[in-house]
């Protein structure tokens, strides 16, 4: 077996441990692979490995890989997602980690709303207070959910 089937099946047997210790049954955990900076080579291993979820958060990675892997991967945007990229980003991907303003839920809805498209987003909440981290402020984020949970397009799944 090569490096990257034995990682994934010690990472998944890790996975399927701490779910049975926390009394969870391990089919309802996902792996989401994260593939940025990692060349599409590997990446193709790793889903003829059985891995078919991974995370980008560079978007010009994502368009690079994206169309060299099967229509069966699947792909998340796990970084900071720039409002100049969400165009780009949107057909290729099932989910977004990191929505972090009301601007650019606003924005991720005006374009889905052009492209046809309905996408999950999680929602990204600076709890730490850090300057240099992004996301909503706790109390930003009470405010806005309302305004959030209405736009038409955008599928809040979660924090």
């Amino acid at each position: 077996m090569n490096d990257i089937c034995d990682r994934l099946e010690r990472v998944r047997a890790q996975i399927s441990a701490a779910a049975r210790a926390a009394g969870r049954d391990p089919s309802e955990v996902g792996l989401v692979a994260v593939s940025k900076t990692q060349a599409a080579p590997w990446v193709r291993e790793a889903f003829d490995a059985g891995q078919v979820v991974f995370g980008e958060s560079r978007a010009q990675e994502l368009v690079a890989k994206a169309p060299l892997l099967p229509s069966l991967a699947r792909w998340h945007f796990i970084g900071h997602l720039q409002r100049n990229k969400i165009r780009k980003v949107l057909p290729l991907i099932e989910l977004i980690h990191a929505v972090d303003s009301v601007d650019l839920a606003l924005d991720i809805d005006r374009i889905a709303v052009e492209l046809g498209l309905f996408p999950r987003v999680l929602l990204e909440v600076n709890i730490s207070g850090e300057q240099t981290k992004f996301g909503f402020k706790p109390d930003v984020v009470r405010e806005q959910m309302e305004r959030l949970l209405a736009l038409p397009r955008i599928q809040v799944e979660g924090l």
